[in-house]
């Protein structure tokens, strides 16, 4: 195939745009295709490794001393540093992922090559301008495709570029959980119905609204539990919250592990509170391995996963009366839960790695053509 790809991203330290980058160029270099992938700083500090196909390109900025880093010239020296690598090694498309990358892609592309642009977070909790206060609506108008993650996210990206120029493509499983066997519990958990919650302990997820939830509904409930995986800065306040409600001995938390696996395959129900989210990855990949779901319908993603009705249930956001009721109702009612069981695990073939690349190699070609 031979057909040269840039890729442009800030960094390639641990997180999801980071995975899904390193993702692409790995299935690319794969296909045969010439890549490279650029960042703003070096490799040195990579969590995500690349294949050996892939070219790795590091940009610098025009001074990082205190006192003498000047956004403007930055941002400058970032965007004649990308101009001059697109014109050496002549790209057939451009692909960038976040905001502060996406401004400087689009400008230092200019009209030469195709240039894909990629919001990986929900777009309403973007600031209005990047780091460095340039409007990112101003240039995102020049780029060749805006993808982003959800449908909901759609509404927003067709403002800035226009219903043709908008592709969802949502992020796919991750290697771990896709091949890992599906766990869909065919029966009464032996140890006592386990209520199972996962993500970074902050205030935007709502853990507390978990808690408070499964507070009423463990009397009812006989022998649950509450299991909590993650860390964070909320951790202290949680597990006082847990005392203060009496229920301490049946909550247990996991803290943050490197494979949630072996915890979240013990589980019969997941419970996901967010405010907000890009893409809910911990969601997936709790239904991934069979376990129904009930969230709050938040902007954005939990609509996109969950079949309401039929694989897990939808709440409104914020609604802990409601969320409460549903946890006790499907807890109490085995047939109904293992029912939704049998299908969470669908969400496999709907966000296989095979299927999202797929996705992604429609949008190159889509963008060649044009």
């Amino acid at each position: 195939m031979n057909e040269r790809l840039l890729l442009f991203i800030s960094s390639l330290q641990c997180g999801g745009a980071e995975r899904v980058m390193v993702n692409n160029a790995n299935h690319w270099a794969q296909q045969g295709r010439d890549v490279f992938l650029a960042t703003f700083c070096g490799s040195d500090n990579d969590f995500y490794r690349v294949a050996p196909g892939v070219r790795r390109k590091s940009l610098h900025p025009f001074s990082s001393k205190p006192g003498l880093a000047n956004p403007v010239l930055n941002v400058l020296s970032f965007v004649m540093q990308l101009r001059f690598l697109i014109r050496r090694i002549r790209p057939k498309v451009v692909v960038s992922f976040m905001t502060d990358a996406n401004v400087i892609a689009t400008v230092a592309c200019a009209t030469r090559v195709p240039v894909v642009i990629c919001e990986r977070t929900n777009p309403y909790m973007i600031p209005s301008t990047t780091r460095w206060g340039i409007p990112q609506s101003v240039f995102y108008k020049f780029c060749s495709a805006l993808v982003v993650q959800t449908e909901g996210a759609r509404e927003w990206a067709t403002k800035l570029v226009g219903k043709q120029r908008v592709i969802v493509i949502p992020n796919s499983l991750s290697e771990m959980f896709e091949k890992c066997p599906n766990h869909t519990r065919k029966g009464r958990n032996e140890i006592g119905p386990i209520l199972v919650t996962m993500g970074r302990l902050v205030s935007s997820k709502q853990f507390d609204h978990v808690i408070r939830a499964f507070a009423k509904v463990s009397p009812r409930v006989l022998g649950s539990k509450l299991w909590l995986i993650g860390d964070g800065p909320e951790i202290a306040n949680l597990k006082a919250l847990s005392q203060h409600l009496g229920i301490e001995d049946r909550v247990v938390f996991w803290g943050q592990v490197d494979d949630p696996i072996p915890i979240l395959a013990q589980a019969d129900l997941f419970v996901f509170t967010s405010q907000y989210e890009g893409f809910p990855n911990a969601l997936l990949e709790a239904m991934s391995l069979g376990l129904p779901a009930i969230s709050y319908d938040c902007p954005y993603g939990p609509s996109d996963i969950i079949r309401s009705g039929i694989d897990g249930i939808l709440v409104p956001l914020g609604d802990l009366d409601q969320l409460t009721a549903e946890i006790s109702g499907l807890l109490m009612n085995d047939m109904r839960r293992l029912s939704m069981a049998s299908r969470a695990g669908e969400v496999r073939d709907r966000y296989s790695i095979h299927s999202i690349n797929a996705m992604w190699d429609g949008v190159l070609e889509a963008v060649s053509r044009s």
